[in-house]
């Protein structure tokens, strides 16, 4: 490790008379690695302090602020936080060297320092670092605190955006929670409108089936109210019928007649036509229609609480009928 070090020094502070620019640029590498090794144990164990660098500072800028004399830990912790923010791999180099065990020397104790120390002013006199040149340090330190300023304006405008957006994150789920009851409210409504539709189409094929029911039932009644007056009709004729023949069965008992018989050859010498009531061309289904109805008045059961010869004028009349219908179906 010794030569090491001394080949590194050597190499730094030639002129270019032996080594290459690339050889120089890898020695001052490692001279630099090297000598924040020996120190990365002073500043790795603080608190970084937040520093501020020119926005052109390249790794070498940065090696040569960690090391500038006087600077505290903590400003060094603090760069070298930028170095390994922006050159990680070279951080971690560092990181690596300065864990190393306690029985390895290093640079400082291998004399490297020394060549370290007149390299170093060489290259401060070629670039001398900011506020190396008088004044740029307070400029660089007012520069600091303004930014620090700026930082904790930007952290409290930071935390009032946070409240800001914790508040409307608070309304938007307000918001959102309203919007889904009003959904489910429209949903109710909307499920309730289809009910109240199905029960309005019931109601009015209720309506329409009791207006049919009432209809039906009025022609019902009529038609029953004309059958009942035609009853009525006909019971008054078979009542004056049986009136007439009652006498004429008078008459004949009062003669001494026989057997109860009555004839009625006048009846049935009269045309179907006559005797039906009808006139006119008449079809089957008409000639049905007549025999009901005139077995609704002369059927003998309906005169089962009558005199027999009551009941023996019905079947005569329902004869007559009966003929006339017969003569009605002959060509």
């Amino acid at each position: 490790m010794e030569e090491l070090y001394q080949w590194t020094g050597r190499i730094l502070l030639d002129e270019g008379n032996v080594y290459s620019l690339e050889e120089r640029a890898l020695a001052l590498e490692i001279g630099f690695v090297e000598k924040l090794a020996d120190q990365f144990a002073v500043f790795s164990q603080v608190d970084p302090l937040p520093m501020l660098v020119s926005d052109g500072a390249n790794r070498l800028s940065l090696y040569r602020q960690i090391l500038v004399r006087g600077r505290s830990p903590e400003e060094r912790a603090g760069i070298f936080r930028l170095l390994r923010e922006k050159y990680r791999k070279h951080a971690s180099w560092i990181e690596e060297r300065g864990g190393r065990g306690e029985g390895e020397l290093g640079f400082e104790a291998l004399g490297g320092d020394a060549f370290w120390e007149e390299f170093a002013k060489i290259l401060d006199e070629i670039d001398p670092l900011p506020g190396q040149g008088g004044g740029n340090e307070e400029e660089l330190k007012g520069e600091l605190e303004r930014l620090l300023e700026e930082k904790q304006q930007q952290e409290k405008e930071k935390g009032e955006l946070q409240g800001d957006l914790e508040f409307a994150e608070d309304r938007a789920h307000r918001a959102h929670q309203r919007l889904k009851q009003t959904e489910e409210e429209a949903t109710r409504l909307r499920k309730s409108l289809q009910e109240a539709r199905e029960n309005g189409d019931k109601l009015r094929m209720e309506r329409r089936s009791r207006i049919k029911s009432e209809r039906e039932y009025g022609e019902t009644r009529r038609e029953l109210d004309r059958l009942q007056k035609e009853y009525v009709k006909q019971d008054r004729r078979l009542q004056e019928m049986a009136r007439r023949l009652m006498q004429a069965e008078q008459r004949i008992l009062e003669a001494g007649g026989g057997e109860l018989h009555i004839d009625l050859p006048g009846l049935r010498k009269l045309g179907p036509g006559k005797v039906l009531g009808v006139e006119g061309r008449v079809t089957e289904e008409d000639l049905g229609k007549i025999r009901r109805r005139f077995a609704a008045v002369f059927h003998s059961d309906r005169a089962n609480q009558l005199p027999v010869w009551v009941r023996v004028l019905c079947d005569e009349v329902l004869g007559v009928v009966n003929e006339a219908c017969d003569r009605f179906r002959k060509p």
